[in-house]
C-alpha cells in the first residue's frame, strides 16, 4: 500500500490508477495547456487522456512508462485536434491563466508579464515540433523519454532541441513579436 510510484514502474492492474492520476495530472494539464491555449480543453484533454489509459489498463495492457504514454497519447488527441481546428500556427494562447497579483514590486511583476507575453509570441512563430520539444524539456523529461513522445531517435533531440533554441533566441532578438 505504502509503495511510492514512479514512471518506471511497470503498471499492471487498475488498483494504481489513482494514484497515477495524482502524481502526472497537473503536469499533463500544463502541458496540454501549453500546446493548445485554451484552459477548458486542456482540462477536457487531460480527462481523456487518462480515460484512455484507464481503459488500456482494464484490457490489461501492460503499460512500461506511463508518463510516456500519457504524455505521448495527450501530444496525440492535441495534434488531433490542433488539426481539426486548422489551428496548427497557432499553439499558445497569447492569455495565460489570471493569478492573483502579489503585493510585492509592481514593476517587476509587469516587466516578468512582458517578457512572457513576447516569449509566447516568439513561440507561435516555432513550428509545431520544435515547441513540442522545447515544452518537454522545459517540464523536465530526460532525452530518451522526449524521443519516445515526439517518436524520434535519442540522437536527434539534442539536435532539434539546439535547432528550437537557435530559431527562438533569432525570433525574440530580431523583434518578430509583433
Amino acid at each position: 500500500m505504502g509503495k511510492k510510484l514512479r514512471s518506471d514502474n511497470i503498471i499492471e492492474t487498475p488498483d494504481v490508477f489513482t494514484g497515477l492520476y495524482r502524481e502526472y495530472s497537473k503536469d499533463l494539464y500544463r502541458f496540454i495547456y501549453s500546446l493548445i491555449g485554451n484552459a477548458e480543453e486542456a482540462g477536457d484533454f487531460t480527462q481523456d487522456t487518462f480515460f484512455k489509459f484507464y481503459r488500456q489498463l482494464q484490457k490489461g495492457e501492460k503499460i512500461l512508462k506511463p508518463k510516456g504514454w500519457l504524455f505521448r497519447a495527450a501530444a496525440n488527441l492535441c495534434y488531433n485536434h490542433l488539426k481539426r481546428k486548422k489551428l496548427f500556427g497557432v499553439i499558445i494562447k497569447k492569455e495565460t491563466p489570471r493569478t492573483e497579483i502579489s503585493p510585492g514590486d509592481i514593476e517587476t511583476d509587469l516587466i516578468k508579464e512582458q517578457e512572457v507575453h513576447l516569449l509566447r509570441k516568439a513561440l507561435e512563430k516555432l513550428p509545431v515540433r520544435d515547441r513540442l520539444i522545447l515544452t518537454l524539456y522545459k517540464n523536465g523529461f530526460s532525452t530518451a523519454e522526449i524521443a519516445r513522445i515526439i517518436q524520434v531517435k535519442i540522437n536527434s533531440v539534442g539536435k532539434i532541441l539546439a535547432r528550437s533554441v537557435k530559431k527562438l533566441s533569432k525570433i525574440v532578438n530580431e523583434g518578430e513579436t509583433r
